[in-house]
């Protein structure tokens, strides 16, 4: 039943980014960025397989859908999803910064060229914002699941 209140928490925040570009006049494609993607997912993904066997991130997320009674593996998902949304996070912040870096060593006093760098600027947070979502969306409530489920088992 959870997983139904998280499909529609997120379908919430997609209809909300929809409308808020719409109400700006834009398209709702302002959000989408496959470099930010990318630049959050990438890190996140291969950190984590850095620090873990590749079963045990694939067994962890996972896990956030069904249950389990062993305890290790519990331990084992809660530090990886633990893990995979510190890495979110800090990827998009990584991401905007770096963003921010470029636009701003390239700044010229031109009208033309500021408004460049306002859509670059408005680019480079985009990553920041996807970071957020994977943690706090995405990787955060699959930590709590199994968390919940580890907690049952003592």
């Amino acid at each position: 039943m959870s997983f139904i209140f998280y499909f529609l928490g997120m379908a919430i925040i997609l209809i909300g980014m929809v409308f808020i570009s719409q109400t700006a006049g834009l398209q709702p494609e302002i959000f989408y960025n496959v470099f930010s993607l990318i630049f959050v997912f990438g890190p996140t993904i291969f950190i984590a397989l850095s620090s873990f066997r590749v079963g045990q991130v694939f067994r962890s997320l996972g896990l956030a859908f069904v249950d389990t009674k062993d305890k290790s593996i519990l331990l084992i998902a809660v530090d990886c999803l633990t893990e995979m949304k510190s890495t979110s996070i800090a990827s998009g912040f990584i991401g905007t910064i770096m963003g921010l870096i470029v636009n701003l060593l390239s700044i010229e006093m031109d009208d033309n060229l500021f408004q460049a760098f306002c859509v670059s600027l408005g680019l480079s947070l985009i990553s920041v914002l996807y970071g957020l979502i994977a943690g706090y969306l995405i990787f955060e409530p699959m930590k709590k699941n199994v968390q919940r489920q580890l907690d049952n088992l003592q």
